[in-house]
C-alpha cells in the first residue's frame, strides 16, 4: 500500500517552455562562420539545446516555372526501404532582376540554381529547406516526422563552447552518421536547435484534503516567496530541461539520465529541492518548424509535455500524484 502524503497544502512544479526552433542538415556545420553566413548567427549565441535527428533524404525531381520565373511547381523525390516516392509542391517566387533562368543542378540533383542571361549561376535554393514544407503540403508524415536520435546541450558557465563547436567534435554525432551511412542510406541527419525561455513555476492547493502532514498559511507564504524570489542559474536550467527531455523520448543514443530520471542524488536538482519544488515541467512546441518530433517510444506530435514528480522524501508526494494522482 502506498501511504505516501502531501506534505503541505500548497505544491510547486518548476515549468519550462521552448521558445525558438532552428533546424540545420548536418552537412552544413562546418564552421561558425558558415553557419553565421546562412542566417544561424543566433544559433551560434543562443540556442543551449539540439537534437540529432533524422529524416529521409530527398531530391529535385522535375521543376516548371512559370513564365515570369514567379511560380515554380517542384517535384521531389525520396527513397523509403529502398522504394523511391513523390511529391510536389507549388510556390511562389520572387526572382532577381537578373535572374533569366531556373533550373535542377546535376546529380545529385540537391539544388535549384539561378542563372544569369549567360547562364552563370547566381543564387540557389538547397534541397534541405523543402522537406518540412513539402510533407505538410501533401500531408507525408515521412516528410514532417523528425525521430529523435539524441538531445543534448553546449551551455556552461566555465566553458565557452556553442553548439557547432560542440557538434564538431562530437563522438555520438560521428557514429550516428556512420551507422546511418551504414544502416539507413536513404536518411540523412537534421539538426534541431531550441531555446528556452527562464523558468516559471505553477502552484496548486488542495485545501481540502484532510491527509496533509503540514497545513500552515504562513508556512506556505514563505515557501512562495523563497520561489518567487528564486534565481536558479542558467546552466542548471539548461541541464535540467536536456535531462527531462532524454527521459521522456528516450532517444537510441543517450544513455545518462534515460532510466533514473528524476534522482535525489543528481547535482543538477539540488537548487529545486532546496527550493521545495516537487514537479518538472517541460513543455516542447515545435509548430514553428511545422514538424513534429517522435522517438521509439513517443508517437509523433507538434507539441509534447515532459512532466515529472519530484521528491527527496520516502513518504512524500510529488506535485502530480498529489494533485492529479498520477505517479
Amino acid at each position: 500500500m502506498d501511504d505516501r502524503k502531501m506534505k503541505y497544502s500548497s505544491e510547486f512544479a518548476i515549468s519550462f517552455s521552448s521558445g525558438a526552433w532552428t533546424m540545420i542538415p548536418v552537412k552544413n556545420i562546418a564552421s561558425e562562420k558558415d553557419v553565421a553566413n546562412n542566417g544561424f548567427k543566433e544559433v551560434i549565441d543562443e540556442y543551449y539545446i539540439y537534437l540529432i535527428t533524422k529524416l529521409p533524404k530527398i531530391w529535385f525531381d522535375e521543376l516548371d516555372c512559370s513564365e515570369d520565373l514567379k511560380k515554380l511547381d517542384i517535384k521531389i523525390s525520396y527513397r523509403k526501404k529502398g522504394i523511391v516516392h513523390s511529391n510536389s509542391i507549388k510556390i511562389p517566387f520572387t526572382p532577381t532582376e537578373d535572374t533569366k533562368y531556373i533550373e535542377i543542378s546535376e546529380y545529385p540533383h540537391v539544388n535549384i540554381y539561378m542563372l544569369n542571361s549567360n547562364r552563370d549561376k547566381i543564387r540557389y535554393i538547397p534541397i534541405n529547406v523543402l522537406p518540412i514544407a513539402i510533407g505538410n503540403e501533401n500531408n507525408n508524415d515521412d516528410l514532417r516526422n523528425l525521430e529523435v536520435l539524441y538531445i543534448g546541450k553546449s551551455y556552461s558557465e566555465t566553458n565557452n563552447r556553442n553548439i557547432i563547436s560542440r557538434l564538431k567534435s562530437h563522438s555520438t554525432l560521428q557514429k550516428i552518421l556512420a551507422d546511418i551511412s551504414c544502416d539507413d542510406p536513404d536518411y540523412e541527419v537534421y539538426v534541431l536547435t531550441m531555446n528556452f525561455d527562464d523558468y516559471n513555476f505553477i502552484s496548486q492547493v488542495n485545501g481540502m484534503n484532510e491527509n496533509i502532514e503540514i497545513d500552515n498559511r504562513d508556512l506556505n507564504i514563505d515557501r512562495f516567496n523563497s520561489i518567487y524570489e528564486s534565481d536558479i542559474s542558467k546552466e542548471t536550467q539548461v541541464s535540467i530541461v536536456e535531462a527531462a527531455m532524454i527521459k521522456y523520448f528516450q532517444p537510441k543514443y543517450n544513455k545518462i539520465y534515460k532510466d533514473n530520471f528524476p534522482n535525489k542524488s543528481y547535482k543538477i536538482l539540488e537548487d529545486v529541492f532546496a527550493l521545495d519544488f516537487t514537479g518538472v515541467i517541460v513543455n516542447i512546441n515545435s509548430d514553428n518548424l511545422y514538424c513534429r518530433l517522435f522517438s521509439e517510444v513517443v508517437e509523433p506530435s507538434e507539441n509534447h509535455s515532459c512532466v515529472f514528480n519530484l521528491s527527496n522524501e520516502d513518504k512524500r508526494q510529488g506535485f502530480f500524484e498529489a494533485f492529479y494522482n498520477t505517479k
